[in-house]
């Protein structure tokens, strides 16, 4: 005879795995259809200079081609199947766990579930930006494993970990909370569903946008090499309004890329049971 303590072990165990598998289907869902904008994103960033985006793109077209927008795919399925996943698996762990109320204890949880991902997908985050910025020299992910490691050693994989991580924090922070709260108040005085995801989606969306938009690109030119790595350089030689450089492909991207990666994790949770 099968004791209760078995049955309750096992059902324990589905519900985990049930949570790893859509985490990472949700993930690299929405990392499919944003890839393009992710890497106009991090190519914007990269540039010193002030440049205007909409022509700045039409250069990269014309001398790359529309290839151009999927370098770095295969990093960015493996990235979000790793990084983000864990990050939605712990911070529905913790939600499960504390049964948080407050928007206070949800963005506590959405800091701690960012921290989580970011030790996990440091290195895969390191990759991917390498094959967008640069996809001659890092043109698939062995090579670009093999690159990092001879110019920079096993440190190479966690460069700009500091960044990666405030990040991370910010953005699952700002992603999850903001997400979960505004649809609990919109709940309240709102029937319509679809309308409550989709308020809650974009808003969560445009605030995790703009809030980590210094910080990632902080990240993203630690990564690449670029000496205009830290706020106070940034700040010092292009001015404050330099720290949201890329700040609209940033949204165009978070926008779309929640809408999906939201829809596709309650999809999933349903189906899977």
């Amino acid at each position: 005879m099968v004791s209760n303590t078995f049955l309750n072990e096992m059902d324990q165990f589905k519900k985990q795995s049930n949570l790893i598998i859509t985490s990472s289907l949700s993930s690299i869902t929405s990392s499919l259809i944003t890839h393009p904008i992710d890497v106009v994103k991090v190519r914007v960033q990269n540039k010193v200079s002030n440049i205007n985006t909409i022509p700045f793109v039409s250069s990269i077209l014309q001398k790359e081609g529309p290839g151009f927008l999927y370098k770095g795919m295969s990093a960015s399925i493996l990235r979000n199947g790793t990084f983000v996943s864990s990050k939605m698996f712990c911070y529905n762990v913790l939600k499960q766990e504390f049964q948080p109320q407050s928007f206070a204890s949800k963005f506590a949880c959405g800091m701690s579930a960012g921290a989580f991902g970011a030790i996990i997908g440091t290195p895969f985050d390191v990759v991917m930006v390498s094959m967008q910025s640069d996809p001659k020299t890092f043109s698939n992910i062995p090579k670009s494993i093999q690159t990092i490691y001879s110019q920079h050693g096993w440190t190479g994989y966690w460069k700009g970990f500091k960044y990666t991580l405030s990040r991370a924090v910010i953005v699952t922070a700002c992603q999850f909370s903001v997400y979960e709260q505004i649809k609990q108040e919109l709940g309240k005085q709102c029937d319509n569903s679809w309308m409550v995801f989709g308020v809650s989606s974009i808003m969560s969306s445009i605030t995790t946008a703009i809030v980590s938009n210094p910080v990632d690109l902080c990240k993203n030119r630690t990564i690449n090499n670029i000496e205009a790595n830290t706020i106070y350089k940034i700040v010092k030689g292009e001015g404050v309004k330099a720290l949201w450089k890329g700040v609209s492909p940033n949204m165009m991207r978070q926008v779309p890329m929640n809408l999906v990666r939201f829809s596709c994790f309650e999809f999933f949770m349903k189906w899977f049971g």
